[in-house]
């Protein structure tokens, strides 16, 4: 739930499972149109392959870095798109400076964010259609500052929030921001993408917390994402666990030969720091030192 904190890692573990997760094939049109229905699967994967192709053409930069998960049309994607479909997503700062629309965001009333996440399920239950009934899978650090909202729509989900610390969070999506934003702009202002996204981080850490107290103990389950990335298996276990859903060995070697064939920093290190977006680390570290004590106390020196 929190902005950019190595997403990267985990449709490691959606993949494995066959059947329950997002795939990006699905994830712009949840619905067919009329033209998709006498083109069968191969024939709409086809499709989406060649629209991808324009995508990747764009946006060759930001594919060979490790900055961005994989773009598959048919691999596990995040589900923001489904709040875009609303334009009610904290997505959309990543495309383009638009301070206005933030704020707007943020004064939204319960009504309309409720409005929002009601389109949200709508779409999620037109993709279970095709998924025969089996339990959704999805992720996005959009839903960071309306955790409260998520939960109203889906008031029997399990929400599971890595936590990585600010110090490398912050400056990791500057970095996605300015590859994101220089894609359609020459103009991309790092000092501005730091202020934005530091701001942004703080407020909506702010309104998690507020929603986790308000949705109550054990509602959230925490992960530390240093332990996500040394020991990705140990994690989905007690994820599993918590939960009390089915672990199987079938389920454990798929996880085994998809982190075997997509090792991190497959196409180098992502390299970024506060000081090149114009950002503090004094500043940065008292401001989320809150945080820091609440979700990453373990990690404290």
């Amino acid at each position: 739930m929190e902005p950019h904190r190595g997403t990267v890692g985990k449709p490691s573990r959606e993949r494995a499972e066959p059947g329950k997760r997002l795939r990006r094939s699905r994830l712009v049109e949840p619905a067919d149109g009329g033209r998709d229905l006498c083109l069968g699967v191969r024939g709409r994967l086809a499709r989406r392959r060649r629209e991808d192709a324009l995508g990747r053409a764009l946006a060759t930069e930001l594919l060979e870095r490790d900055a961005v998960e994989e773009l598959a049309v048919d691999a596990p994607h995040e589900c923001f798109a489904f709040l875009e479909a609303s334009a009610f997503s904290p997505t959309f700062l990543i495309y383009l400076h638009a301070p206005a629309y933030w704020k707007r965001l943020l004064a939204a009333s319960d009504d309309e964010a409720r409005e929002a996440y009601a389109l949200f399920r709508r779409q999620v239950q037109i993709f279970l259609v095709r998924a025969q009934g089996r339990r959704w899978l999805s992720k996005s650090p959009a839903h960071m500052g309306f955790l409260d909202s998520l939960a109203g729509a889906f008031p029997d989900c399990a929400i599971v929030s890595t936590r990585r610390e600010p110090l490398e969070s912050i400056p990791s999506l500057c970095s996605l921001t300015a590859m994101v934003r220089s894609v359609g702009s020459d103009d991309v202002r790092p000092a501005e993408i730091g202020r934005e996204i530091f701001d942004g981080f703080v407020e909506s850490a702010r309104r998690e917390e507020a929603a986790q107290a308000a949705l109550g103990p054990g509602r959230v389950h925490d992960v530390a994402y240093a332990r996500l990335a040394a020991d990705p298996m140990g994690v989905v276990r007690d994820i599993y666990e918590r939960y009390g859903f089915s672990y199987t060995q079938v389920f454990e070697r798929r996880m085994q030969a998809w982190l075997a064939a997509h090792p991190r920093h497959a196409h180098g290190v992502h390299e970024y720091s506060l000081e090149q977006f114009g950002l503090d680390r004094e500043e940065v570290f008292e401001a989320t030192d809150g945080y820091r004590r609440r979700y990453l106390a373990d990690a404290i020196t």
